[in-house]
C-alpha cells in the first residue's frame, strides 16, 4: 500500500502478542516505551507516530488528521492485533476497531477524548467543557501558540507546572498545537458519526476503558457514554492517575491491559456483559 505520506513507527519488545499503540496528540511512539518495557516479554509493540508528530511527516493543513491517522496505520492490521490508544490515540483506536473491527482481538482505550459522546447522556457537561477550554481555543484563533500550550497542559499535562517541562519538549508542544484545532470537528462535533448506533454496534471486540481517579470530569461522562453503548466494553479506573496515565502510571496502565488481554475469551466477554465495575452498586 502506498500512504499518502511517511508515518514512522517503532517496535518496543519481543513477547509473542502482538499490541498497536497510538498515543496521545502532542506526543510521539516513545510516550510508550515505559509500558513496553514492562512487557517486554509478554508483547510485542508497535507504536506510530501520529501525522505532524514525531518522525512523520507533517499534517497537510487541508487533511483530516483523523482519517489520515487511521489510513496510515492500515498496514498494521495485516495481521490479528491487540489494538491501545490514548486520547485522540484512543479516538483513533475506536475508529479503527469500526472500520476493520475482525482485525482487532481486544481494544483497550485510556480516555478516548471523544468529547461529543458526554453529550448523549448530559449536554451540560460538553458545555462546560467548551467554557473551560475556551481561553485554549481563544489563544490559538490569535496565533499565540505559546499561551495555549501551556494553558492546555494545566488541563491535560501530566500535573507538571509548564516551567518545570524542558525547553525542548515545550517547543515540540508548542510548535504542534495546531493539530488541536484540526480535531476539533470530530472531537466536538463527531463529524465522523463515530457515535452512530450502527458504527458503535461494528466495535464486537471485548474492549477496556480505563479513566483515571484525577482526570478532567468530561473523561468520566465520555467513559460511561461508551461503555453503555460498545457491545462488549468494561471500565475500570486507574487509582492516582490523571490524563498521561500511561507515562506517568505506566506500571498500573501496563497491568490492567496486561490482565485484560491475558484473560480467556469466555472469561473476559462474560465481565464486560457484567457491566463497568466503577459502576457498579457499592
Amino acid at each position: 500500500m502506498t500512504l499518502p505520506f511517511n508515518m514512522h513507527f517503532q517496535c518496543f519488545g519481543a513477547g509473542q502478542r502482538k499490541v498497536l499503540a497510538v498515543h496521545c496528540t502532542l506526543s510521539h511512539a516513545g510516550a510508550w516505551h515505559r509500558m513496553a518495557r514492562l512487557r517486554a516479554e509478554q508483547w510485542t509493540i508497535t507504536a506510530c507516530d501520529l501525522p505532524g508528530h514525531g518522525e512523520s511527516d507533517p499534517l497537510d493543513s487541508s487533511a483530516n488528521m483523523l482519517e489520515t491517522a487511521v489510513s496510515g496505520l492500515l498496514e498494521q492490521l495485516s495481521e490479528d492485533v491487540d489494538l491501545i490508544g490514548h486520547s485522540f490515540g484512543a479516538v483513533v483506536a475506536l475508529r479503527l476497531a469500526q472500520r476493520w473491527p475482525e482485525r482487532i482481538r481486544r481494544l483497550c482505550l485510556f480516555e478516548p477524548v471523544l468529547f461529543a459522546a458526554s453529550a448523549l447522556d448530559d449536554p451540560g457537561v460538553l458545555a462546560r467543557h467548551i467554557a473551560d477550554t475556551e481561553p485554549v481555543m481563544a489563544a490559538l484563533s490569535r496565533g499565540d501558540s505559546g499561551t495555549a500550550a501551556r494553558l492546555f497542559n494545566r488541563i491535560w499535562g501530566d500535573g507538571r507546572p509548564w516551567e518545570e517541562i524542558s525547553p525542548q519538549t515545550r517547543a515540540y508542544i508548542t510548535d504542534r498545537m495546531h493539530c488541536i484545532e484540526a480535531q476539533e470537528d470530530v472531537l466536538i462535533d463527531d463529524s465522523a458519526g463515530m457515535l452512530k448506533p450502527a458504527s458503535l454496534s461494528r466495535v464486537a471486540m471485548p474492549v477496556l476503558l480505563m479513566t483515571g481517579t484525577q482526570s478532567p470530569g468530561i473523561v468520566n461522562a465520555i467513559a460511561k457514554a461508551l461503555v453503555t453503548r460498545l457491545p462488549l466494553a468494561q471500565r475500570i479506573e486507574i487509582a492516582g492517575a490523571g490524563h498521561m496515565g500511561p507515562v506517568t502510571h505506566a506500571e498500573d496502565v501496563a497491568n490492567a491491559v496486561g490482565s485484560f488481554l491475558e484473560m480467556a475469551e469466555e472469561e473476559v466477554e462474560m465481565l464486560c456483559r457484567d457491566g463497568p465495575v466503577t459502576d457498579k452498586p457499592r
